[in-house]
């Protein structure tokens, strides 16, 4: 299914009901200017159950408006047992037959339709019914909800923020800081148990990945499950640019194990359960899975393990070595002089060690509208010198593999200075395709600017902050107990700010206390209803000043490198601004997550383009950052009622799940271990450990620092 929500249902690790394990419906990204008339502009769903109560069978439906008056409908069922394949079933809507689901091998079938198709598409309401028959018996069914309007920018904002900057403090915060600690973060660091709970430790889960067929990349996941009665192997493609009716073979450590049968959107899906009396094959860690046309291979995989760590005995506050501070540069063709239209971008990122002696350099590109023919990064002081030539690559799309190189103090203090940049040429862009300057990779929890995530907390109670990390313990007084953090790096240094928003006689005032030079900065921005939003919007490598306002459902942005404001209405009162870097540009996007559907909402910075994808559901608490080390952010999500995470990747647009918490526990992903990707963290209030599960080697880090109502420097 190209450009379009497609509803994948995963069978894996969190309970559902009676045994069964379920995460919502995956959704593939939104284009906005995709099918259907562009992107919907009202979305219902409907979660399909058996009227009897039984867990089999199941399934779910969706209906889809669009700007240009087109409707599109799909329903799905999965796991009807005792019907054989070819079986007609009847997909009913509010008492209408609207047409046949003809029922597959693997006990599953689906139903599209599409107005733009010349298809018939019955109107649907909140509170429209569905059904899926058997002749006269109802097999399953559901009522339509979560109808809301989808956010939609306007031109024209329904409201202004209240107040504009002011170069005098309009206040200024409670407390000074002091030379003395005025109390002490609860407990030392020391042996603690696991957050609560793990994924069975024998699943199994393998991303697809593949080559461009016909013009499209394809997709797909296989999962391996444990349970104790059955042993299954879930395998989905989808984007696969075949005929429908195509049989593909599945592949598991060069055995084939069965056939895919394409359906004519492109998508399919074998299904084995030893159950059911099928043969599922003896999948472990390393085990290989292919998809095949014939002889080709359209996509592969490699099974790795879906449990949760168990914290080491010997907790430690930091790792070690410490490298030094890391760079990045997004490279585009609106970076050339002149600049390039091109579809093509890439990332460079840079990473001095501890004596800022030598750097190590990697990145990717993608798209280049013909080969690679060379990469460089330059500095210009005066005159443009080539620091270090990453040679040729060659192809539309490519990695540089790690390299390290001796740099001196002043070419360190250039690169601190803003003054180095990359650059990748091609065959027909021999003066470069895509170009982006280097800048720091400033954190929201990085205080002493040595590339990691510190444990710190506000503690609100007495106004103190106190921090912990390679500089040592530090306590400082900065706030009152009403007052919201918003901490980051303001001031560009690669550090992050102590900050709070406070409400200042029913205005929102930032105070930021600056670490380039220990001053305070106070500017009015906002209501003190308004959430405040710490992102960076102008890519200068600052956090602006930003607020939603969950009334009108309109976001505030002044920016920080001083080309004036964002104000754009994109959301409902009951979203969740969550800004990050989709598109990978090097700005965080404006993002909202909707709880009542596990919709993401976006506004790529680099196209103006919007998109979505159903990602989540309603309790979950949205968690997006760079997972993977792309430079592009991740849709993430922390479910607190069961303590998973679940992370869907923007490398291979597969998912990973990680149970890593309580739910009392306050989500802090960070990058902690200095590689440059985010990791899975909780602070636990109760007990005032911090769990990180280091991305960088699967190790856990477990550390004593604070108090039952704190909050953490990086909590949302």
């Amino acid at each position: 299914m190209k450009n379009r929500i497609q509803m994948i249902k995963v069978a894996a690790i969190v309970a559902l009901i009676a045994g069964w394990v379920s995460i919502p419906y995956l959704t593939s990204k939104v284009d906005a200017f995709g099918g259907g008339g562009g992107v919907p502009i009202v979305v219902r769903n409907a979660v399909l159950t058996s009227p009897t109560g039984s867990i089999d069978p199941h399934g779910a439906a969706q209906w889809q408006l669009y700007a240009g008056g087109h409707r599109e409908i799909e329903v799905e069922i999965e796991d009807v047992h005792n019907l054989p394949a070819g079986t007609a079933l009847d997909a009913v809507v509010d008492g209408n037959v609207i047409g046949q689901i003809i029922l597959q091998i693997d006990e599953r079938g689906k139903l599209k339709l599409r107005t733009e198709d010349g298809q018939q598409v019955p109107t649907v309401n909140d509170g429209s019914t569905v059904q899926v028959r058997n002749g006269a018996t109802v097999l399953v069914n559901g009522v339509f909800g979560g109808g809301g309007p989808n956010p939609t920018p306007t031109v024209s904002p329904t409201g202004t923020p209240t107040g504009t900057p002011s170069p005098s403090p309009t206040g200024t915060p409670t407390g000074t800081p002091s030379p003395s600690p005025t109390g002490t973060p609860t407990g030392t660091p020391s042996p603690s148990p696991s957050p609560s709970g793990t994924p069975n430790a024998g699943d199994r889960f393998a991303g697809l990945t593949g080559p461009t067929l016909n013009g499209v990349v394809p997709r797909g996941f296989s999962q391996f499950e444990v349970h104790s009665s059955r042993l299954e192997l879930d395998t989905r493609i989808s984007q696969i640019n075949l005929p429908g009716g195509t049989s593909l073979s599945v592949v598991v450590d060069n055995i084939a194990v069965g056939n895919i049968i394409l359906e004519s959107d492109g998508e399919g899906e074998q299904r084995l359960r030893t159950d059911r009396g099928e043969t599922v094959p003896n999948v472990i860690v390393g085990s290989t899975i292919a998809i095949r046309n014939g002889a080709t291979t359209i996509l592969s995989g490699v099974y790795s393990g879906m449990t949760g760590p168990t914290p080491s005995p010997s907790p430690t506050a930091s790792p070690s070595p410490a490298p030094g501070r890391s760079f990045e540069s997004h490279l585009l063709g609106s970076g050339v002089t002149p600049p390039v239209t091109t579809n093509a971008n890439g990332e460079i990122k840079v990473t001095l060690n501890a004596a800022e002696t030598q750097a190590t350099v990697f990145g990717e590109f993608h798209n280049l509208s013909s080969n690679q023919t060379g990469a460089r990064i330059e500095s210009i002081v005066g005159t443009t010198t080539t620091i270090r030539d990453l040679g040729v690559v060659g192809g539309n799309n490519g990695n540089f593999p790690s390299v390290t190189f001796d740099v001196t103090a002043a070419q360190v203090q250039a690169l601190r200075a803003g003054l180095w940049s990359a650059v990748i040429t091609s065959v027909n862009n021999s003066g470069g395709e895509i170009r982006g300057g280097f800048r720091a990779r400033g954190g929201q929890g990085d205080l002493n600017g040595d590339g990691s995530n510190d444990f710190a907390i506000f503690r609100p109670s007495t106004g103190d902050w106190w921090t912990a990390n390679s500089d040592g313990i530090g306590v400082q007084n900065f706030g009152s107990a009403t007052d919201k953090v918003v901490s980051g790096d303001y001031d560009g240094d690669g550090k992050t700010d102590i900050s709070v928003y406070k409400n200042v006689g029913g205005q929102g005032v930032w105070s930021i206390k600056r670490s380039s030079d220990g001053g305070v900065t106070n500017v009015s921005w906002g209501l003190s209803t308004d959430k405040p939003v710490r992102g960076d919007f102008d890519g200068d490598g600052r956090l602006d000043y930003a607020v939603y306002r969950p009334s009108q459902g309109v976001w505030y942005v002044q920016k920080s490198n001083n080309t004036g404001h964002i104000i754009v209405q994109f959301g409902l009162a009951e979203d969740q601004p969550a800004p990050a870097d989709i598109d990978g540009d090097g700005k965080d996007d404006i993002v909202v997550f909707r709880p009542s559907s596990g919709v993401w909402y976006w506004i790529g910075s680099s196209n103006g383009q919007i998109g979505g994808a159903q990602f989540g559901m309603n309790g979950d608490i949205p968690t997006p950052g760079d997972y993977d080390g792309d430079g592009k952010g991740d849709l993430a999500v922390f479910r607190p009622n069961t303590g998973v995470w679940y992370l869907l990747r923007s490398t291979d647009f597969g998912y990973s799940a990680v149970q890593w918490g309580q739910s009392t526990d306050i989500p802090v992903p960070g990058n902690y271990d200095q590689d440059g990707k985010i990791d899975i963290a909780v602070f636990r209030p109760s007990d005032g450990n911090w769990y990180v599960f280091r991305s960088s080697d699967l190790g856990v880090s477990v550390f004593n620092f604070g108090m039952s109502g704190d909050v953490p420097l990086v909590a949302r």
